[in-house]
């Protein structure tokens, strides 16, 4: 798997597709990102608080969204792309453990900015993302995945998801 070249496009890819869900959120809001030391800022921009809290999590929001449709190739009769599509779940699971152990103290961070929006601790929130990506380590990795755990973790995105959008 991890020789493969697709998985690495997938993963690569996966990255990709976090930071843009920022960059797409952003601009909708009217703000103007850009690249400062691997990190996008929106100078000038004045979001409100629930606009911060969609734009802060805009790139969980994405992985999530995609690490789902990674999983019906992956788990599919006929797999399309399964190497690219273990590639870019891979990428989910590192970038959620990345902030769990120490993103999520950087304060040009995702976590760090919707702690400060919503008051919440970094803690907190990073244990909310994890939860989704340790039950979806166990899908991708496990034999004898229970029936019931893809509903579980699709559903704690979903919840999570829809949370962000009421924020």
């Amino acid at each position: 798997m991890w020789q493969h070249p697709a998985f690495w496009e997938g993963a690569v890819g996966a990255l990709l597709v976090h930071e843009l869900g920022h960059v797409f959120v952003g601009h909708a809001y009217g703000a103007h990102p850009q690249l400062n030391r691997g990190s996008i800022v929106y100078p000038y921009a004045s979001f409100s608080a629930t606009q911060s809290v969609r734009v802060s999590s805009a790139g969980f929001q994405a992985q999530w969204l995609l690490s789902e449709l990674a999983f019906a190739d992956v788990t599919s009769e006929h797999p399309t792309h399964p190497h690219l599509a273990q590639g870019a779940i891979a990428m989910h699971l590192a970038i959620s453990t990345a902030y769990l152990i120490r993103l999520k103290d950087m304060p040009t961070s995702d976590l760090y900015a919707l702690s400060q929006t919503t008051q919440q601790s970094r803690n907190s929130l990073a244990w909310w993302v994890s939860m989704p990506a340790i039950l979806d380590a166990y899908r991708l990795w496990a034999r004898d995945v229970p029936a019931w755990l893809p509903y579980l973790s699709m559903g704690m995105k979903a919840t999570e998801i829809s949370y962000i959008w009421r924020y």
